[in-house]
């Protein structure tokens, strides 16, 4: 039984192409397009030969199909799009850079591959660029020979009615690495992408070596056993040196012989699999694409490839030919959100939203401009609100919408719209589980904003943030009142305050740094001065002490008369006193409350 390579979606093995027979493009005017759907793809054709688009798709199809079969990497849900150029002259002014034959390039939910022409010559290239399409699905960021060798392995994948292969010679490497001086290993691993872009003699080596060392990884019995661990630890943020020798126990020097000697007699191995069924819809749909149609797909592929300024042109033409038409304005604001023109992005998202453009990435674009420029606050609201209206699980306008309503006092809204986010995520634990406790704690859910500051906390990293965690549930726990405090100068003036819920005993006369104590006795004496209470006697039963009334205004009296007689009290009432203490050890010090007990029999009301 034929072998099969399986495995993780971190190794990113084996997939790649099936056999199919272009035929030529016909030689067509370079603005006549056709375009051929099927489960998977959209194939863009610059052309009117229907037959030859057909079997292009149904190629890619089994292409998909292979990949699915044979690593169980996930690719449903993702819209694929693939466009064939006529000729190299029509693709030129849509070239990613000079050395690219053909190039892929992706968004969060849109792929898209782009070739010179349909052709037998484009199907290795075609491979190619499928591979770097899958690796870019996985979310895994792979350094750039691992990039490029494992799309170069893939592209040789071959497959007919009996059977599919993958690996063997590509002589054009092989030549290179015969007639040039191999660079060494930790130079190959440091190279980026942007490195080789218009180096051709770097790219020819790199991409050369590149394929070489994976191809051995991949193939050869003594290191294609544990190229999973090497891809997993790479993958997860190793060094390329340190996982090869972590992963092997064998140094660069080693490694580097081993490659050699690979290349020199084994450079054609391949792995055979069985046959791979063809996965395409026998009822393929076609159409012709209409003018704009085209002009559009072409200005999207320059945006794509950062060609901004002919971009913005190109939309700017399609905007005059159909001012109706919504995505073109979309992407006259993406550009400008490019070219940092945050004004003329805003007014630009804004006209498409209002064209009907239902696109819930678009939505929180144009309300993620409201860090950068002026935007309504109903905009806002409205834009956020259809966002997750489009896409329910879009937990990032979910959270912005959150915050839009906390801001605008709509905690039930806050609150609704946090708990129905699907993932929080590490990066935004903390800010998260703070505001919705801000958020409960103003509804008066005191235990859920508890829980909520508790969980916060756990997730802090900073001591600003602990410290921010235990404000909130300080506020979980307590209930927003007044007291009475001195300013700067000594002036008295109100401030605000927390006391504990429920808490009926507060006293807002007691001063911040004032050290209360508590005496209870009998008021035997109110001391007054021009008919103004200035101080009182309290007998305690062991002695008595004299504390001071500075402002009789600012003493709070708890179920007593607001009056009292001047002088020695004929019916001593049994109070508990609240004073400031002074200084010394002494009981003295500036009386804050007076809380009459149920025996107390005072009665007359006339001091002040």
């Amino acid at each position: 039984m034929p072998p099969r390579l399986r495995i993780s979606s971190t190794t990113i093995a084996v997939f790649a192409a099936a056999v199919g027979v272009f035929s030529p493009a016909s030689a067509r005017t370079p603005d006549q397009w056709i375009l051929v759907r099927s489960s998977h793809f959209d194939l863009y054709a610059q052309t009117t030969d229907n037959k030859s688009v057909r079997a292009a798709l149904e190629w890619f199809e089994r292409l998909y199909t292979f990949f699915s079969q044979e690593t169980g990497l996930p690719l449903e849900g993702r819209s694929v799009r693939v466009i064939a150029f006529r000729s190299e002259r029509e693709y030129q002014p849509y070239r990613l850079g000079p050395l690219a034959h053909a190039y892929y390039i992706g968004t969060g939910d849109r792929d898209c591959i782009v070739l010179p022409r349909l052709g037998n010559n484009e199907f290795a290239t075609a491979g190619h660029e499928y591979a770097h399409l899958v690796l870019h699905a996985t979310g895994r960021r792979l350094p750039s020979w691992l990039d490029e060798g494992l799309a170069d392995f893939f592209s040789t994948v071959r497959i007919s009615k009996t059977g599919a292969s993958i690996g063997g010679e590509l002589p054009a490497h092989t030549q290179s690495l015969r007639r040039l001086a191999w660079m060494e290993l930790p130079r190959m691993f440091s190279i980026m992408h942007d490195d080789v872009r218009d180096d051709r003699a770097l790219a020819e080596v790199f991409y050369s070596e590149s394929w070489a060392l994976t191809h051995m990884l991949m193939l050869s019995p003594e290191y294609a056993p544990r190229f999973h661990d090497v891809v997993e630890r790479i993958a997860s943020g190793a060094p390329s040196e340190e996982a090869l020798v972590n992963v092997y126990g064998r140094n660069l020097g080693i490694i580097k012989r081993d490659l050699h000697r690979w290349i020199e007699d084994h450079a054609r191995a391949q792995a055979d699999f069985g046959e791979i069924p063809n996965g395409a819809d026998p009822a393929l749909r076609s159409r012709a694409v209409t003018a704009f149609e085209s002009r559009e797909i072409l200005a999207q592929l320059l945006l794509g490839i950062g060609e901004l300024d002919r971009a913005q042109a190109a939309y700017r033409e399609l905007a005059k030919q159909e001012p109706e038409h919504g995505t073109v304005y979309a992407a006259l604001g993406e550009i400008a959100v490019r070219k940092h023109e945050y004004a003329s992005a805003r007014d630009q998202l804004k006209r498409a939203l209002e064209k009907g453009v239902g696109d819930a990435a678009l939505c929180y674009r144009f309300a993620s401009l409201a860090d950068s420029v002026e935007i309504p606050e109903q905009d806002l609201q409205r834009a956020l609100e259809r966002a997750v209206a489009l896409k329910p699980d879009f937990d990032d306008a979910r959270y912005s919408l959150a915050l839009l309503e906390s801001d605008s006092g709509d905690f039930e809204g806050a609150v609704e719209q946090l708990r129905a986010m699907r993932v929080v995520s590490p990066a935004r634990a903390f800010d998260y589980w703070s505001s919705l406790s801000y958020a409960l704690n103003e509804l008066g859910r005191f235990d859920e904003a508890m829980s909520a500051a508790n969980k916060a906390k756990q997730q802090a990293s900073t001591p600003l943030q602990r410290t921010r965690a235990d404000e909130l549930a300080y506020i979980a726990q307590t209930d927003l009142t007044v007291r009475f405090a001195k300013d700067s100068n000594g002036n008295l003036q109100l401030i605000t305050a927390r006391v504990p819920h429920n808490s009926h005993d507060w006293n807002p006369f007691i001063e911040p740094e004032d050290h209360i104590r508590l005496l209870e006795g009998t008021l035997d004496e109110i001391q007054c001065t021009a008919n103004r209470a200035v101080g009182v006697t309290l007998n305690t039963g062991r002695e008595k002490l004299r504390l001071s009334i500075p402002d009789p205004q600012r003493i709070q009296i708890r179920n007593g008369p607001s009056e009292f007689l001047c002088g020695p009290q004929s019916a001593p009432a049994s109070v508990t006193v609240e004073y400031a203490a002074g200084p010394g050890e002494d009981n003295t010090g500036a009386v804050r409350g007076i809380t009459f007990r149920p025996d107390s029999g005072a009665s007359k009301h006339t001091a002040r």
